[in-house]
């Protein structure tokens, strides 16, 4: 299977491609060559040709580069162990959304949004059966002092939703917002820097299920 020309589309998109000539082009070559180009890692491939999927997402960097990929999955898609964490960790509630993802360290895990007792709640976990993090919805004047007057600093900036993610080696803050109009996001870390501003644009990706002979 492979993401060709749509999925390329897909990342210029996300990284906020404008003018037909920002725009990377699709090389013209055989379609092997092109397909390969694209870089999709096997873990996100077998569950974007899955029955299984809903929707997908990628993560652009500036500088073009994919930090993320991530596939949202009906819970056939998600083993038994996952919602054995999710238990444990986040309390019995109504799933929202199961994603299946991969960082550009290689990370791969599953994660699980559910509501408990009216608080969203997310686990993210890696295949190995570890918890990468736990990330809930906090209320503004939880936020640390410095990340407060850092998202206070992103002028045209709305916030709408602040949520905090801990792990065995992370603590950060994730702030949803929109800005000019569209959607925007603020990754922080615990003492106020921001590592990351983003803005969410829709794309679509076409999945070949089958290679041509």
């Amino acid at each position: 299977m492979r993401l060709a020309a749509c999925a390329i589309l897909a990342a210029a998109l996300l990284a906020g491609c404008g003018a037909p000539q920002d725009c990377p082009t699709i090389p013209d070559q055989p379609a092997a060559e092109a397909g390969a180009a694209v870089g999709i890692p096997d873990f996100i491939q077998e569950h974007l040709s899955s029955p299984h999927a809903v929707r997908a997402k990628l993560y652009v960097g500036a500088d073009g580069q994919v930090r993320k990929y991530a596939v949202y999955v009906t819970k056939e898609a998600v083993p038994a162990w996952v919602f054995e964490i999710a238990d444990k960790e986040l309390g019995s509630g109504e799933d929202q959304e199961l994603e299946v993802e991969q960082y550009e360290n290689g990370d791969q895990v599953y994660e699980v949004t559910r509501v408990v007792d009216g608080q969203v709640k997310e686990v993210s976990v890696k295949l190995d059966k570890t918890v990468k993090y736990v990330e809930t919805a906090i209320a503004p004047d939880a936020l640390p002092a410095p990340v407060k007057a850092a998202v206070e600093g992103v002028a045209g900036f709305e916030p709408e939703q602040y949520l905090i993610k801990k792990g065995p080696e992370l603590e950060a803050y994730q702030v949803k917002g929109k800005k000019d109009g569209a959607s925007h996001r603020l990754d922080l870390s615990a003492d106020g820097r921001i590592i990351s501003q983003s803005r969410g644009l829709d794309a679509g990706l076409v999945v070949d299920l089958a290679q041509s002979p």
